[in-house]
């Protein structure tokens, strides 16, 4: 993973619907590389959507003020029509 490797300072995962089994290590790793991971909203990442911003940790309040505005559906069509 490139943000744990230090080769990159964001992570957003907003795509097609990940599942639990694709984001559950990833509390486990970022921390360990000192970044940080939640869900869009700012809670835990394993009982949200499966939306996932992650950072090197120093960026990750200014990135959760970024993407707060973003629908919160996993339905591609509604987040193309502002939903």
């Amino acid at each position: 993973m490139d943000l744990a490797t230090g080769r990159a300072d964001v992570l957003v995962i907003a795509g097609p619907p990940m599942d639990y089994w694709d984001v559950a290590p990833m509390p486990v790793i970022v921390p360990e590389a000192g970044g940080r991971v939640t869900g869009l909203g700012g809670g835990s990442v394993l009982t949200g959507d499966m939306t996932v911003p992650a950072t090197n940790g120093r960026l990750h309040e200014a990135i959760l003020g970024l993407v707060a505005c973003l629908p919160r559906s996993r339905d591609l069509y509604a987040l193309d029509e502002g939903v």
